[in-house]
């Protein structure tokens, strides 16, 4: 829903926490809203990038949004659906906001905003989930900073912009050797901060993480973008989220309440791996990915045989569980 200029102008600076404006002010605050199509989402962003840029957002915000205005932003995945160029201003809108996060911390806020895509629509994500994918976060940070390293020693500056892998302006790496678990997810949450800081993601990491649907879309165009695609991205997450299980298996949930202490991880690997193990083998649109080959599945097995939390879906009567599994594995349940 498009607002009208003085609404839009008034939750712009709302958002960014500017009560008064000089007539300069007001100018560029205007050219702002008209970037952002008086959109809501767009406009709240672009208020969270003022927040950011507080002393010089009314020379800093303007040139950004146009700067994120390339052709390429109109450009949709086929797998994401019709409609591909409706969402232009809110990609040049969050394009905007991911080069606007501070250096030091862009490339890995950008790796976990990536790794968001896989969640499913309308989604409550609790932080121990993003703790338990610090690993997958990490490899995607792990690319982005090796393919800011190919483009560097090519002298291409071009194709590879903050936008889409923002390590190419990073002063020093992100990920270390011999980085802890505890480290790992210590850095993720520390992102997490700021995609909420930054109006990327909803909520809080008290009560969960949540995606406006048009930047899920967003991140799933991302994500087909990459190599694997999303089919891929998902199967990483899969495989971290069994990698992450307790030693004596995820809780029963039949003896613990959902919201109790430690249980969170259990609660949504039992709601939602049937999901992400859609996502890798037959996408987003339900056609086989290429996913499910043999090598792809090894990443699923105990000692040659189908992990057991895998297994318990074999005992679930639900169409999209036995399509999945009938995609997805080439070897026996437990």
């Amino acid at each position: 829903m498009q607002l009208e200029k003085e609404a839009a102008i008034e939750l712009m600076l709302k958002t960014g926490e500017i009560e008064e404006v000089t007539p300069a002010a007001r100018a560029t605050a205007l050219q702002a809203v008209e970037l952002c199509g008086r959109l809501p989402l767009c406009l709240a962003i672009a208020g969270a990038m003022i927040l950011e840029h507080a002393d010089d957002w009314e020379t800093w915000l303007v040139p950004a949004l146009r700067e994120s205005h390339g052709a390429e932003l109109r450009e949709r995945s086929a797998s994401v659906g019709d409609g591909a160029n409706e969402g232009s201003v809110e990609e040049r809108v969050l394009r905007a906001s991911l080069r606007s996060i501070k250096v030091e911390e862009r490339v890995g806020v950008t790796a976990l905003f990536d790794v968001c895509a896989c969640f499913a629509e309308d989604a409550t994500v609790p932080a121990a989930v993003f703790d338990a994918l610090a690993p997958a976060i990490f490899e995607e940070v792990a690319r982005a900073e090796a393919e800011a390293t190919d483009c560097a020693e090519r002298g291409d500056r071009q194709s590879f912009d903050a936008g889409d892998s923002p390590s190419n302006t990073q002063s020093r790496p992100v990920l270390k050797k011999g980085m802890s678990a505890r480290e790992l997810a210590s850095s993720v949450r520390r992102w997490l901060r700021e995609a909420l800081r930054h109006s990327l993601l909803l909520g809080s990491i008290a009560d969960g993480i949540r995606m406006h649907d048009l930047v899920r879309d967003y991140t799933i165009a991302r994500a087909y973008r990459h190599d694997g695609g999303l089919g891929g991205l998902q199967l990483r997450v899969v495989s971290t989220l069994l990698s992450a299980m307790p030693e004596g298996g995820f809780v029963d949930l039949t003896f613990a309440a959902e919201a109790d202490k430690g249980t969170q991880l259990s609660f949504y690997v039992s709601q939602q791996l049937s999901h992400h193990l859609s996502g890798a083998f037959l996408g987003e649109d339900g056609v086989d990915t290429g996913a499910g080959d043999e090598s792809a599945s090894s990443s699923l097995l105990v000692a040659g045989r189908l992990h057991p939390t895998i297994s318990l879906l074999f005992e679930a009567d639900e169409p999209e569980d036995a399509t999945v599994m009938q995609a997805s594995t080439r070897v026996s349940p437990c």
